[in-house]
């Protein structure tokens, strides 16, 4: 009997153990992801974001198969502010090049329509 109490034991530290270390994996690729985000914000493109909140999504489902501790909430809900902040950030970086590019366009696009206006005349 002590055997069989003995083996339950250690197989349950085994599946806590295993458990806490796959929470912990979770946030350190939060993390991570957090980083990226931060080093790539200056030159992403659309792709990059895409792939990163692809990314990102896979990793807060994974989060979400865990029991947090309080400390380990309050540390997935700061490194989602900052994720959330970072690719705010850098989407306003591609939407800032977009915007830029298309003012190109329409004055160029103006400018051939009124050199066909001035052919007319």
């Amino acid at each position: 009997m002590r055997f069989w109490k003995f083996t339950f034991a250690l197989f349950l530290s085994a599946f806590l153990f295993v458990s806490c270390g796959g929470a912990d994996s979770s946030i350190s690729d939060l993390k991570d992801l957090v980083a990226e985000v931060d080093e790539v914000s200056d030159d992403c493109t659309k792709e990059d974001l895409t792939k990163i909140s692809e990314e990102y999504k896979a990793v807060v489902k994974e989060l979400e198969k865990y029991e947090l501790t309080d400390e380990q909430l309050q540390e997935v809900g700061e490194l989602q502010g900052q994720f959330i902040a970072k690719m705010g950030k850098a989407s306003m970086n591609v939407v800032g090049e977009s915007f830029e590019n298309l003012g190109k366009q329409l004055e160029s696009g103006m400018k051939g329509f009124m050199k066909e206006l001035e052919k007319d005349e």
